[in-house]
This record gives structure tokens, C-alpha cells and sequence, in this order.
């Protein structure tokens, strides 16, 4: 989703940082530890009133989005509550996205929020048994949050034929809960158990068609019985359809471009065009029925260029598909046990980085990739117990045509079954962190950021410099010295900085490597995942983004007190 900043555009690049100390000024008290929103979404073309809560808050100075809102305050009944009218557009595209709050104690950190074309209520009162669920009318989404031991029980009217998807978004939004679905007849038998649907990590989501008119129940808890405030959960309900991903998955910049949907529901969905922005790095898009009650969403990629997707059916080493390096590979496969070959020429002594894409982008799969010789002999095969997605580092041993080998460990296959593969030349190079996604400042006053670099046959210097709503800032010690992994940047704020907005910067890194600039971001995802365990992947759209909050300084503070 594309940044936007409340009275001035949000700057939204990949980054992170980590530590922050104040210097030589006062210190700020600590920032407003907001735990969650009522509700966890908004509606496009509605307006929507949104309450946080936290302890000890302070008084309301601006809220942030990632997504294009008109934001105004609407109050407050105590220090623990906050409320915030948000008025988004007719066509923000349903999906998850991220908020930030202001107050008078300081930033809080990103708290990830949904745009939903379902209406919410609160889960109130005591649903905890059969005998006192709620009962809805769909088309619906309920936020609640799980007991410990107990399960929530919701019940609903079905008839004969009637189709119906119910879906949890918790982990997606940083909930510690692992919820679990089951739904029962009146009887209290089981007809559907759900739990850790593939492509979405632990969050769980089906479909199912009734076989008589009559009263259901869903039973939700955490598959662990654990519950708390931590434990949060969005349970939308209605005939939405269920898609896992794009197809292609990602697409270039700044063009239009036509994706089709893929997931059980693939078929009830008509191709659709989006304009791809210039100025993310993805992009959600809303998938939803010709008379469905509620939306699906996906995520498509934002790259420079587009993705190859083989014109013709490609599961043998005879029907291979021809692709040049560098190439990025969208590819499905269809069918249990199907195997996709692409074939390249590559040079001796040729080094290629090869890596999967499945999970973080909605896909079940778990990829195993092998190169061979041209005679069928396997060079490299990537460890199919390792954690990441499927990643081959090889250098070629003689010149000629080779084959890559695509397909998922279990032997899967079917509808959402999609990956997509990068194959380019390996290269000297340099990724950054930080453990840190917000900092507190005095206006006037300074504080430092500790960078960690990852290196890649590169040694040399690397210059930090800072994007977005850094306008004013000045560093010192911004750069991570040759041979040097760390670097403790020193960030001064100016005087006159406002102290009524969340603010957000990013932090990049750039290097002259073999003759030629490469810049990389600073990635967040350490910082969110220590703040959201059970997050699986840091969407790319918000990981960067460093929180800032200002405080007046003394300048500031000596101007308002009274003579």
C-alpha cells in the first residue's frame, strides 16, 4: 500500500533501524504503548471511527496511515482510549495495512490495520459456550480477542446451497494468538476443522457449501487455549472468494498491467488490470465476485521489470522454456507432482544467485530447486530443510545450456500453487538492519541509530543517508567504515520541527561496488518481528519505516510558557 502522511505525503521505502538514544537535550517519555484498535479496520468510501487503547496515552497529536485516509480526532473518555475518525476513498483496495499514533508521550510503534469492505462489530458479552454465541448477520467481520481455555462461539443461519467463507486474520495482523475454526451442525458435529491454512502462516480460512437449511455454530480459540489482550483476532464471514495470489505475481512499475487470480475461488474471478505505482514496492488489490458479499485480497509485487511466464506447458526437459539472465520467473504449478523446466545459457565460471518466492507472497508452496547439465546430471539442489524459500548459489562449471527444475518438496500442486524465481548474477553487495522501528526526539536535540551491515565479498565503506520525512535532519558518523559491520549513525533534529505529526524516514545504505552505485535499505523486519512474534514475513510496503515522534524543545517550550 502506498505511505500517506496526514497534511503531507508519507514517504514509503524499504528500511530499518535499530537502538536510539537520546542526546544532550532532555530525554522524551517513553511512547504511548497503544496495544490495539476498535476495530481493526476501516471501510473504502466510508467513514469509520476507530478507538485505540493503551496505557497511559497522552493527548492526541495526529495519527499516520499507509493508506490515503482523512483523519480527524473525535475525543477521548480516559488515558487509556484515543478515537480518530477515518474517511477513506471509494477505491482503496482492501488489504492490510498500517497506522501510527502521536501523542503528547511520544510515537508508538506500527500497529497493522485492514481496509474492509465488511462492516465490523465488537465481540462483547459472554459468547464462551454454545448456548451463548452470537449470533450474526452476514455479510460481517467481528474483532475480539480470545480468553484463555475458553473458545468464542458465533452462530449463524445457513440455507440449503448457500455458500460461505470464513476467514481469521490474526498472525497477518500481528496477533500472538494461532487461531483454529471448527464448524459444527446444530448438534453440535463437526463438518469443517481448520487450522494453519497454507499460504497465509497460521491465520485459517475456508469455504463451505451447506447441505440443509439450519443453525450453525464457529467455534474459534487459540490452538493453544492461550488468550489475552495479545491474542486478537478478525473473523470475517460472508460469500467472499478465497484467493491465495496474483498471477504473475509481480509486475512493472508505473504501467498497467493484467493479473489474474489464483486460490480455490480463481475460477469465479475475471482477469483484472491495475495501474502498478512508481513509488512502492507493492501493491493490494481486492478480489471479489459478480454478487459475493465481501472481498479477498492479494498483494502484487512492484518491480522493474516484468515477470517471464512460459507461453506453453513446460513439465518436461524436452519442453523447457527459454529465459536470459537475469530473469524473474512467475510460474504455477497445476497439478500434484508437477515439475516446470526453464532452460539458459550461461558461461564458465558464471556465479548465479537464485532465489524462490512462495510464502511471503500467499503461496503454499515450499520449493525444491535443482540445476542440471544439459544431459539430465544434477549440479545443485537446495536444501529443502532450510528456512527460507527455496535459494541456489552456484557456479557454473563449463559453458553451455543448463536446466533449472521447479517444483514443491511435498510434490503439491493445484489451484494457488505459484512461485516466483529470480535468477541473476551473483554479486558483490551489502544488505542493512536496524532493531529499532521508532524513536522518540526533542526538537533540537539528537539521537543515534546503531546500523548492523550484512556483507557479500564487499568491504569497503558504505554511506548512510536518510528518505522521507527527514527534511532538516543532519548526521554525523554516516558511514559504516571499510572492513566494518556496525555503524552507530548520529541523527540531529532541527529547532523548528513540527511536534504535532507521526513522522516516518527511511535509512539507506550506498556503496560504489566494481565501478557502479548500489544503494540497498535498511530493512525494519528485526524490530517488527521482536514486536509481533508470530508475524511470518514483514510486508515489504512497511518494512524501512522508522517512526518518529517530535517533542517542542526548549526553544519551543520557553515561547509558550506564560510571561
Amino acid at each position: 500500500m502506498r505511505a500517506f502522511a496526514v497534511s503531507q505525503p508519507a514517504f514509503l521505502l524499504p528500511m530499518l533501524l535499530a537502538g536510539a538514544a537520546l542526546a544532550a537535550r532532555p530525554a522524551p517519555p517513553p511512547a504511548p504503548p497503544t496495544t490495539y484498535s476498535i476495530p481493526s479496520a476501516a471501510m473504502p468510501g466510508q467513514e469509520t471511527e476507530i478507538a485505540f487503547y493503551g496505557e497511559e496515552l497522552g493527548k492526541p497529536l495526529g495519527l499516520w496511515t499507509s493508506f490515503p485516509a482523512q483523519v480527524a480526532p473525535v475525543g477521548r473518555s480516559d488515558a487509556k482510549e484515543i478515537r480518530y475518525r477515518l474517511k477513506l476513498a471509494d477505491d482503496v483496495p482492501v488489504g492490510i495495512g498500517a497506522v501510527r499514533l502521536m501523542t503528547s508521550t511520544g510515537v508508538s510503534s506500527l500497529q497493522f490495520f485492514m481496509i474492509d469492505d465488511l462492516p465490523s462489530f465488537n465481540r462483547h458479552g459472554d459468547n464462551t459456550s454454545p448456548r451463548t454465541a452470537r449470533s450474526l448477520t452476514l455479510p460481517v467481520a467481528i474483532d475480539g480477542a480470545c480468553e484463555p481455555l475458553p473458545s468464542d462461539y458465533y452462530r449463524i443461519d445457513a440455507k440449503k446451497g448457500e455458500r460461505i467463507s470464513i476467514e481469521v486474520v490474526a498472525q497477518r495482523m500481528g496477533s500472538r494468538m494461532d487461531p483454529l475454526v471448527r464448524l459444527l451442525d446444530s448438534n453440535g458435529n463437526e463438518l469443517v476443522y481448520c487450522d494453519d491454512t497454507p499460504g497465509i502462516g497460521s491465520d485459517c480460512r475456508f469455504a463451505y457449501t451447506f447441505a440443509a437449511d439450519g443453525r450453525y455454530l464457529i467455534e474459534l480459540r487459540d490452538v493453544n487455549y492461550e488468550g489475552g489482550p495479545q491474542y486478537r483476532y478478525r473473523l470475517r464471514v460472508g460469500d467472499f472468494p478465497l484467493v491465495t495470489a496474483p498471477f504473475p505475481l509481480a509486475g512493472k512499475r508505473a504501467t498497467e498491467a493484467r493479473f489474474e487470480f489464483e486460490g480455490p475461488d480463481a475460477q469465479l474471478l475475471a482477469p483484472v488490470t491495475v495501474k502498478l505505482p512508481s513509488d512502492s514496492p507493492q501493491v493490494s488489490i481486492g478480489a471479489k465476485s459478480p454478487h459475493g458479499q465481501g472481498s479477498g485480497f492479494v498483494s502484487i509485487l512492484c518491480c522493474d521489470r516484468e515477470d517471464f511466464v512460459a507461453a506453453k506447458p513446460n513439465h518436461t526437459p524436452l519442453t523447457a522454456a527459454r529465459v536470459e539472465i537475469p530473469a524473474a520467473i512467475s510460474g504455477r504449478l497445476t497439478e500434484r507432482g508437477a515439475r516446470d523446466f526453464y532452460e539458459f545459457h550461461a558461461a564458465k565460471g558464471d556465479r548465479l544467485a537464485i532465489r524462490g518466492q512462495t510464502r511471503s507472497l500467499g503461496s503454499g508452496c515450499d520449493l525444491l530447486l535443482r540445476l542440471l547439465k544439459s544431459d539430465g546430471t544434477k549440479l545443485f539442489e537446495s536444501n529443502p530443510t532450510s528456512a527460507d524459500e527455496g535459494t541456489l548459489d552456484v557456479t557454473i562449471p563449463d559453458e553451455g545450456v543448463y536446466q533449472l527444475v521447479i517444483e514443491d518438496i511435498n510434490h503439491g500442486g493445484g489451484p494457488g500453487m505459484v512461485y516466483r524465481v529470480e535468477i541473476e548474477p551473483a554479486q558483490r553487495d551489502f544488505t542493512l538492519s536496524v532493531d529499532n522501528e521508532k524513536v522518540d526526539a526533542v526538537a533540537g536535540g539528537s539521537f543515534r541509530i546503531k546500523i548492523t551491515a550484512a556483507r557479500s565479498d564487499y568491504t569497503g565503506p558504505i554511506t548512510l543517508s536518510l528518505a522521507g520525512d527527514a527534511a532538516g535532519f543532519a548526521l554525523l558518523n554516516n558511514v559504516i567504515p571499510k572492513g566494518k559491520n556496525e555503524a552507530e549513525l548520529k541523527v540531529t533534529v532541527p529547532e523548528e520541527m513540527p511536534s504535532r505529526q507521526p513522522l516516518n524516514f527511511t535509512i539507506n545504505g550506498t556503496a560504489q561496488i566494481d565501478g557502479q552505485p548500489r544503494s540497498h535499505p535498511a530493512s525494519t523486519a528485526p524490530a517488527l518481528k521482536k514486536l509481533y512474534p508470530r508475524l511470518f514475513y514483514v510486508p515489504s510496503e512497511v518494512d524501512g519505516l522508522i517512526g518518529v515522534g517530535i517533542i517542542p524543545g526548549p526553544k519551543a517550550a520557553a515561547q509558550a510558557a506564560p510571561p
